[in-house]
């Protein structure tokens, strides 16, 4: 998999994807765990789940409307849903979106 740049804006992203009944806080299915940066703004987040797949089926990434990816700019606090606003994450910093790519 390769994250590509896309070519324009063609929606906001929605919320975050919870497409499993048991997937819901602490962690939802398309939460990452927190990523720490240096002073710079660095950091590398290195993870795991089985929460979502690459492969088809209904926990694919790659479902009808696509997936991206979102850095924000505080700390995900996996608050439960309906907590007060802000609770999860704050300002959007970055995004991408999730894309096949050929393997080379």
């Amino acid at each position: 998999m390769r994250l590509a740049r896309p070519r324009a804006v063609i929606s906001i992203p929605g919320p975050n994807s919870n497409p499993s009944p048991d997937g819901n806080h602490p962690y939802h299915s398309g939460d990452l765990i927190n990523i720490v940066a240096n002073a710079e703004g660095v950091g590398t987040l290195s993870t795991n789940t089985t929460r979502v797949t690459l492969s088809p089926g209904p926990l694919s990434l790659f479902d009808a409307d696509g997936s991206a990816f979102i850095v924000h700019v505080d700390e995900d606090t996996y608050c439960p849903e309906g907590e007060a606003k802000g609770c999860a994450g704050g300002a959007r910093l970055a995004c991408g979106v999730i894309t096949k790519a050929p393997l080379e």
